[in-house]
């Protein structure tokens, strides 16, 4: 079963894991933005640095507004 990422934050028992898997959707939301003819920018340079900062500082925890907003975009881009 497929979680949207704001659902995430209520299962932070497994750290490790649950970072993977954001990072996992984070992963496949800049791909859809990269891939679709008509992406923007702004979105793209809204998910690559919290992509990127997860990866680097595995410390971090992205934050619900950042989940919120991810998710917007996601459904913005998965049906292009």
């Amino acid at each position: 079963m497929s979680k949207r990422l704001i659902d995430v934050l209520d299962e932070f028992n497994d750290k490790d894991e649950v970072q993977d898997m954001v990072i996992g959707k984070l992963k496949k939301l800049y791909n859809f933005i990269i891939t679709s003819a008509k992406y923007k920018d702004k979105d793209l340079e809204f998910v690559s640095p919290i992509l990127n900062d997860l990866m680097q500082y595995p410390e971090r925890r992205i934050t619900k507004l950042e989940i919120q907003e991810c998710n917007r975009l996601y459904k913005k881009y998965r049906s292009k």
